[in-house]
């Protein structure tokens, strides 16, 4: 493993499988991220090398969505859904169904109440993350529907990432 951490650490099981969900590069022309490597849009980070390499966007993610969330502090499978949560559809929706479903307020910000609470997360607190987030997907399409190409393969996503979260789970 090279995700920076400790070979089977959970930052490491997690990146594995954002890197397995983002797939190959694309350059959507409807996406507005435009080209993308490894799931890292270069419209979103002009300033590095183009294009990435891996363990260069494994930096950017541990960086810009595992580290926000504090994800070495939550429970695995929760900090799994939440970090994949934070890739897509992005990092203030996960923190903020983070702490909904953990029932603290959700300021965004992922601070002492929110780890607090975290220690007593469960499956359903996974559970209500991915709810929130397939209400989310739901949401958007609604709002922008040219959104609706990608519906399906983020419903799988966030279902796929579920399933994971609850395996892992079940292993602690």
């Amino acid at each position: 493993m090279d995700g920076g951490g400790p070979a089977g650490s959970p930052f490491d099981r997690a990146i594995d499988l954002v890197l397995e969900l983002e797939g190959a590069p694309t350059n959507d022309p409807v996406d507005p991220g435009g080209e993308t490597h490894f799931g890292i849009a270069h419209v979103y980070h002009p300033g590095i090398p183009w294009p990435p390499t891996r363990e260069q966007a494994i930096q950017i993610y541990r960086h810009d969505y595992w580290s926000p969330i504090h994800g070495d502090e939550l429970p695995p499978g929760l900090a799994l859904v939440v970090f994949d949560a934070a890739v897509i559809p992005g990092l203030g929706f996960a923190i903020r169904a983070l702490q909904q479903a953990l029932r603290v307020e959700d300021d965004g910000v992922v601070g002492p109440n929110t780890l607090a609470a975290a220690r007593y997360a469960s499956w359903r607190t996974v559970l209500a993350v991915t709810a929130a987030r397939l209400a989310e997907f739901e949401r958007q399409v609604r709002t922008y529907p040219f959104k609706t190409r990608w519906a399906a393969g983020w419903r799988n996503r966030a279902l796929s990432t579920y399933r994971e979260a609850v395996r892992l789970e079940a292993r602690t």
